[in-house]
C-alpha cells in the first residue's frame, strides 16, 4: 500500500514558493530531479501547468492569487541511500502569502489548514531576504541634556527605555537594521519573523503541544531562504538566519528537537531570470541549487528537491543530496 506523506509550502508574499514548485515539477517531468520520479500522472494537471509553463519560456510563474488554495497531489517514487525505492503520494498545499499574514493579523486559521496541520509530515517555510519585513530596532536611550551639569550622582536617574546592553552585555547588537520612521499613510505589514512564528505556534496548537515542549511530534520544519544566488557575505543559511531572524531561531531552538529543523539556502532557477541572458541559460540547463551547513561548512548541490526529501525522510536524505 502506498505510504501517504504530506508537506505544506508556507511563506509570505513573493517568498518564492510558486517558483520552487514549478521548477521542481519541471525537473520531474524531464527526469532530472535526483532520486525522485513520477509514477503516474494526476488527473488534473492545470494547477501544476500554471507554475511550469512560464518557466519553460524562461519567465517566473505568477504568484498564487490572494485567497487561492492550490492543492496538488503527485504520485512519486523516492530512491533511498541503500537503493530501496519508496513510493509515496506528495500532497502539497500552496497557500497565497497574504493568507499567511491574515493568520497573524486576524487569528484566522482556515479549515483547510486545520485538516492538514493535524497530519502533515513536514513544512517548507519560505523566507525571501529582499521581502523580509524587519522588527523595529531597539535603540539605547538618548543622552540627557542635563548630563554633566548636575555633577556625579550615586544613583543616576535613567531617562527613556532601559539600555539593552545592561541585560545582554557589551556585545549587544540590534536585531535588525534601522528602518525608516513610519507615517500614518504607510501600508502596515506584519514583521516577517513574527508571522512565521505565529504559523508554527498554530501548527503546534493543533497537535496539542505546549510552548517550550521539544518532545518529538512527527513534524519536520525546513526553513528555506530563497533567492540565495543574490545573498552576499553569508556562507550558510544558518549564518544568515542567526543574523537576520534571531527571534525565529530562538523559537525553533526552544520548541523543536534539533533533528526536526533544517535550514536551506535555495535558488530555484540558479540565476535571476530577469537579467539579460539568464533566461536562455536557464532554458538550456533548468537547474538551480541548494546550500546547507554540513558540520558548520557550506555544502552546495544542484538539487532543489533536497528540502522536500529532507522533510519526508530526515537526515538520511542529506547523505545522498
Amino acid at each position: 500500500m502506498t505510504k501517504v506523506q504530506s508537506i505544506a509550502l508556507l511563506g509570505g508574499p513573493n517568498s518564492g514558493k510558486t517558483t520552487w514548485l514549478g521548477a521542481v515539477a519541471n525537473l520531474i517531468d524531464q527526469e532530472r530531479l535526483p532520486q525522485i520520479t513520477r509514477t503516474q500522472l494526476s488527473a488534473d494537471t492545470r494547477a501544476l501547468d500554471r507554475f511550469v509553463e512560464p518557466l519553460l519560456e524562461g519567465k517566473y510563474p505568477p504568484r498564487t492569487p490572494h485567497g487561492h488554495r492550490a492543492p496538488i497531489s503527485l504520485h512519486l517514487r523516492a530512491t533511498q541511500d541503500d537503493g530501496a525505492e519508496t513510493p509515496f503520494m506528495l500532497q502539497v498545499e500552496d497557500f497565497a502569502g497574504e493568507d499567511m499574514e491574515r493568520v497573524f493579523s486576524d487569528r484566522l486559521w482556515p479549515e483547510a489548514w486545520r485538516v492538514w496541520s493535524e497530519s502533515a509530515n513536514g513544512v517548507l517555510l519560505f523566507v525571501r531576504p529582499s521581502e523580509l519585513v524587519p522588527l523595529p530596532p531597539i535603540r539605547p536611550p538618548a543622552e540627557s541634556a542635563l548630563d554633566g551639569l548636575l555633577g556625579p550622582a550615586s544613583a543616576p536617574v535613567q531617562i527613556g527605555p532601559p539600555d539593552p546592553t545592561a541585560a545582554f552585555g557589551g556585545d549587544y547588537v540590534p536585531e535588525a537594521p534601522e528602518t525608516p520612521r513610519a507615517s500614518p499613510r504607510d501600508a502596515q505589514r506584519v514583521p516577517t519573523t513574527l508571522a512565521l512564528i505565529e504559523l508554527l505556534q498554530l501548527l503546534r496548537a493543533q497537535r496539542g503541544l505546549a510552548t517550550g515542549v521539544r518532545a518529538g511530534h512527527g513534524l519536520r520544519v525546513a526553513i528555506v531562504v530563497t533567492a540565495w544566488d543574490a545573498v552576499q557575505d553569508h556562507k550558510t543559511p544558518n549564518e544568515w538566519l542567526a543574523q537576520n531572524a534571531p527571534i525565529l531561531e530562538d523559537y525553533l531552538w526552544s520548541n523543536f528537537a534539533t533533528e526536526d529543523v533544517m535550514r536551506f539556502g535555495l535558488s530555484s532557477t540558479g540565476v535571476d531570470l530577469r537579467v539579460n541572458g539568464n533566461a536562455e541559460r536557464y532554458e538550456e540547463d533548468p537547474r538551480g541549487f541548494v546550500v546547507w551547513a554540513d558540520e558548520g561548512k557550506p555544502r552546495r548541490e544542484p538539487d532543489i528537491g533536497l528540502p522536500m526529501r529532507w522533510a519526508l525522510f530526515g537526515a538520511s536524505a542529506l547523505k545522498t543530496g
